[in-house]
């Protein structure tokens, strides 16, 4: 048996791979915030 993947695990391959992203964009949307969990403040107000 085999474990599920973890949250974010294959992310930077399905933005490159799949949706042929090149690693300056990747590194850009990384860097941008897109990818981060939303904050627990903003979660808790139902924002994000």
């Amino acid at each position: 048996m085999t474990r599920s993947p973890l949250l974010g695990e294959h992310t930077d391959e399905i933005l490159r791979q799949v949706l042929g992203f090149s690693d300056h964009q990747v590194t850009d949307i990384h860097d941008s915030g897109a990818l981060d969990p939303p904050r627990k403040e903003a979660a808790e107000q139902g924002v994000g």
